[in-house]
């Protein structure tokens, strides 16, 4: 897809968080949020994480396969941030996996 428009802060953000509804489990005690913050291709994360700090913001993790930081960062940060045209897209961290109980003795039957 293509597009030849202006891109907007609020097409980079997720409609999560765009909407107010970022879930407990990415907000921090402090207010400040975990995030994934993608980049575009050119961007080096290197670059990127002075992008981040810029915003007072902290990288937790890099994801090179989708060029990307993990990244706390403050609430009323996000738009600023989106703002950047090297920033891609913006979305929450996702919540943790939870764990299956199971009983072994049920698998073997």
């Amino acid at each position: 897809m293509r597009w030849i428009g202006e891109i907007l802060p609020e097409d980079k953000i997720s409609r999560y968080i765009r909407n107010g509804t970022i879930g407990d489990w990415a907000i921090n005690p402090d207010g400040t949020v975990n995030l994934i913050v993608e980049f575009f291709k050119d961007v080096s994360l290197d670059d990127a994480e002075l992008i981040i700090e810029h915003y007072d913001g902290v990288t937790k993790s890099r994801v090179r396969s989708i060029n990307a930081l993990v990244v706390t960062i403050p609430q009323d940060a996000i738009y600023e941030l989106a703002n950047e045209d090297s920033v891609q897209w913006i979305e929450e961290v996702p919540p943790q996996p939870i764990a299956e109980p199971y009983d072994i003795t049920e698998v073997e039957k």
